[in-house]
């Protein structure tokens, strides 16, 4: 992981630049528990890559949550996972964008996309 800005409030978030690749060159482990809810874009530029045998659980996640910020999470390969135990909020007041591909998934119990 590396990031300019990084504010934690019980929960990970990247608020201006940065990124996370579990099992790839981030610094997190391939298994990362957030614990609470994950924001990547809060109020600046983040990413969020998982690939390979990566899983990343939290509560809630948030891609692009303020105006003018950018939050993109990718989840690729037929291992990655990213589950939610609640819900999923793409591109807010922010610009959000998600991609899952070659058999990634992500799960959460509600999920709302705005355009």
């Amino acid at each position: 992981m590396s990031t300019q800005d990084n504010h934690n409030y019980r929960n990970y978030t990247m608020s201006t630049t940065g990124d996370v690749n579990p099992d790839g060159t981030g610094k997190q482990p391939d298994f990362w528990d957030v614990g609470d809810a994950l924001s990547v874009g809060l109020s600046g530029s983040g990413a969020l890559t998982v690939e390979g045998v990566g899983v990343v659980s939290s509560t809630n996640g948030f891609l692009g949550w303020k105006s003018g910020s950018a939050g993109e999470a990718i989840i690729t390969g037929s291992a990655a996972r990213w589950h939610n135990s609640e819900k999923l909020t793409v591109g807010f007041y922010g610009e959000g964008a998600l991609t899952v591909a070659a058999q990634g998934e992500v799960s959460n119990t509600e999920g709302t996309i705005y355009g």
